[in-house]
């Protein structure tokens, strides 16, 4: 396969040389290895000895020049097509935060990365890393990038995300979204986004008695139900409740999740919640839990609305 032309003019170099190219390469093979001669940067040394090699170059070796930071090394690899390169070239460049790696890497290379690259990326604090690679890369990264994002409020970088794979994970993102009041932020989430994991927002919403955002969530099949419909009643959000029945899908209670929404209501005191959960749906209140509860509790009123629902 014949070289790039940047590789044929760093041979021309040579050219005066008394030695021929082969033989300076078996000159230069005694002195160095080629991995010796990449970390010591002899980058004359490193054009002759691939130049001449006579066997591939040994895997692993690019890609850890690349994790290394040694860009004109790379490069003079690159130039005389080296055999070895992987996707832990620019994973190890992004670990290092050789953002200028990275980049030599997406426009000169196929061979791309994996997700690792913008976790580890993240987990070294190498931003501006991260940030090329939400903003250049097609690969899918893993739910901490859509939650990086809405954590420094960054709606273009989630927009790029979304925009080259919609179903890319964003439960924790939305999370942080609702937490941190991006209401934008979270609308692009749930409608420019396809992931159907479900998140906790719901149940958030749903403790903050915010009744529009828990309608919100609940027309875009938000999960955790259960759990924010104890939330609701513990909240007194009786709104929410009706809300939650009426609109929510329905939900498969064990015995033990039927003793949760009829207790949180009751020991609150919550008489209208525990009127509605009665009357719209016992299948999933443990009445005689509830009464044994109140009456540890010693709250009459609450008993004079379940006692008559006593099953037999």
């Amino acid at each position: 396969m014949p070289l790039a032309l940047e590789a044929e003019a760093s041979l021309r170099a040579f050219a005066e040389a008394k030695l021929p190219l082969d033989a300076l390469g078996r000159v230069f093979s005694f002195a160095w290895t080629l991995r010796e001669a990449l970390a010591a940067e002899l980058a004359d040394v490193v054009a002759v000895l691939l130049a001449t090699r006579d066997a591939p170059c040994a895997p692993g070796l690019a890609d850890s020049v690349a994790a290394s930071g040694q860009l004109h090394m790379l490069q003079i690899l690159h130039r005389f097509r080296a055999e070895g390169f992987s996707t832990d070239a620019m994973d190890g460049a992004a670990r290092g935060g050789h953002l200028d790696m990275v980049h030599f890497l997406h426009l000169n290379r196929s061979e791309g990365c994996t997700s690792r690259a913008l976790d580890d990326a993240l987990e070294a604090q190498h931003f501006k890393v991260v940030r090329f690679l939400v903003q250049h890369r097609p690969e899918k990264w893993s739910g901490r990038a859509a939650r990086w994002a809405a954590e420094n409020d960054d709606l273009q970088a989630v927009r790029d995300i979304l925009g080259r794979n919609r179903d890319a994970p964003t439960a924790e993102a939305k999370v942080v979204a609702y937490k941190q009041k991006q209401t934008e932020m979270l609308k692009v989430l749930y409608e420019e986004g396809s992931d159907a994991r479900p998140s906790y927002t719901l149940v958030y919403a749903c403790a903050d008695s915010d009744l529009e955002m828990a309608k919100y969530l609940t027309a875009r099949g938000e999960g955790f139900v259960k759990s924010a419909m104890s939330e609701a009643i513990a909240a007194g959000s009786l709104e929410i409740v009706k809300h939650l029945h009426e609109n929510a899908p329905p939900q498969r209670y064990t015995e033990a999740s039927r003793v949760v929404p009829i207790q949180e209501a009751a020991l609150k005191g919550q008489l209208k919640v525990v009127d509605f959960l009665i009357r719209n749906c016992p299948a999933n209140c443990n009445i005689a839990h509830a009464v044994k509860l109140a009456r540890q509790r010693k709250c009459q009123a609450v008993l004079d609305l379940l006692e008559p629902h006593m099953p037999a």
